[in-house]
């Protein structure tokens, strides 16, 4: 048997840390969610290497830039 055309796997995010600015490649289960009906949903990377918090709304339309660069 053959696979022609994978399926739909998710693929890695990376993060710039918004403190120390380094580059982290993770899943979204990696991520925290945290449910704000203010602000809108949003998920949560606690950067490995300074341990400061980046957060992005979950719908990337109401933020500008952002984070996200998947690939």
């Amino acid at each position: 048997m053959k696979v022609i055309k994978p399926g739909n796997k998710e693929k890695p995010l990376r993060i710039t840390c918004q403190h120390c600015e380094a580059v982290v490649e993770c899943m979204k289960n990696e991520l925290r969610f945290e449910a704000d009906e203010r602000d809108g949903d949003a998920y949560v990377m606690r950067c490995p290497e300074c341990g400061g918090e980046t957060w992005q709304n979950v719908n990337p339309a109401h933020t500008s830039g952002g984070w996200w660069d998947a690939r």
